[in-house]
């Protein structure tokens, strides 16, 4: 079978797969801005009490620096999961802190509000994922 001059542009688009990611011990107030951030990226979204639920699937796990034991949080997320995405959430911007968390072992420090570019920064959706379309112009 030919395909004519009359045939739909086509159109492909490839979707990143849903990212897992996991909110350690975090507060409501905190929790619900992020977790809105991180579903609007494509990202399945679990809270977490203790780092034992963590699942296997999961790619980061976000942790507050607001508590003040994060550190201890951190060091024993890296111990139990040294494969997965550590990110430490707070709500007050302290340069201090933020090197102290990459120090610690966090792979990023972010604040409140969690942008849509910072998301995919994190993931590196942008460069992994493109969009790819082929219109009528093609």
């Amino acid at each position: 079978m030919s395909v004519g001059a009359s045939a739909l542009p086509l159109r492909i688009t490839i979707r990143p797969p849903r990212r897992s990611v996991d909110l350690i011990d975090f507060p409501d107030d905190l929790a619900q801005p992020v977790m809105a951030r991180l579903k609007a990226e494509s990202c399945s979204v679990n809270r977490r009490r203790h780092i034992g639920e963590i699942k296997s699937d999961t790619v980061a796990v976000l942790i507050c620096g607001d508590d003040p034991d994060w550190r201890t949080l951190l060091g024993d997320i890296r111990a139990y999961r040294p494969d997965v995405l550590l990110i430490v959430v707070t709500r007050l911007p302290d340069h201090d802190k933020w090197l102290d968390a990459l120090e610690s072992g966090a792979d990023d420090y972010c604040c409140l509000p969690l942008e849509q570019q910072h998301v995919r920064w994190l993931f590196g959706r942008e460069s992994q994922f493109p969009m790819l379309s082929r219109g009528a112009e093609a």
